[in-house]
């Protein structure tokens, strides 16, 4: 199965769904990670001198651990926004890739940078065969006054350490971090009766209907024998 994963910055899909990744890689699929963004800028707009060397040798680094492939865009983030140009970028990864599963931002993060990412991938996906699925952001990405629905969980109980371990490769980010990200994957893992879980809000799920009922065929490839 070929799963196509985007984010806006470096760091965000690790953050937000490393363990799911962990657990794809592992059982054999086909894993790109493409990465819009490499930030450089402070809070003031001040330009960060080494950021972005830094932050392409961290996420490089992220990706080996994580076992997936990664292409870095590195786009202007001042002419970053949902139009027909950010669009063909997304829509270019799909056609080359054909993923039978996308991973997005959620439409509703209050980051601007994450809202144009969703946004562009739905629309380079809206008349093909492939399941997209949002993943859940930390309050890093902002609060807003929108809820996200958590519709598909994934255990990663196995893989918390790796995908810890991941996320660590970015060196700016403090154990107040970890433990944020720790608590939110325990506590969705409590709502599903284990240790660690990742979730995700459903655009679309490819299904199909067989003598064994429903079959997911987005989320496990055609011809995958474990559906």
């Amino acid at each position: 199965m070929n799963v196509l994963i985007f984010g806006a910055h470096a760091d965000d899909p690790e953050v937000s769904m490393g363990g799911t990744i962990l657990k794809l890689t592992k059982a054999g699929h086909n894993v790109k990670l493409v990465i819009c963004i490499l930030p450089q800028e402070n809070r003031l707009g001040e330009v960060i001198e080494g950021a972005k060397t830094s932050r392409m040798l961290y996420q490089k680094q992220a990706a080996k651990r994580l076992n997936c492939h990664l292409e870095i865009l590195d786009l202007d983030p001042y002419q970053f926004q949902f139009d027909r140009k950010l669009v063909k970028t997304i829509d270019n990864q799909v056609t080359e890739f054909k993923p039978d599963v996308i991973f997005t931002h959620w439409n509703e993060d209050t980051h601007q940078d994450h809202k144009a990412v969703a946004n562009a991938t739905f629309a380079a996906a809206r008349k093909n065969n492939v399941t997209v699925l949002m993943y859940e952001q930390l309050t890093l990405g902002g609060i807003g006054p929108f809820s996200f629905s958590s519709h598909v969980y994934v255990n990663i109980s196995d893989v918390i350490e790796e995908k810890i371990n991941a996320v660590k490769s970015y060196e700016f980010i403090n154990e107040n971090d970890i433990e944020a990200i720790t608590s939110l994957a325990k506590f969705r893992g409590n709502q599903i009766g284990v240790l660690f879980a990742e979730c995700f809000q459903v655009c679309k799920i490819i299904t199909s209907i067989s003598e064994k009922g429903f079959t997911l065929e987005g989320l496990w490839g055609k011809d995958d024998k474990r559906k």
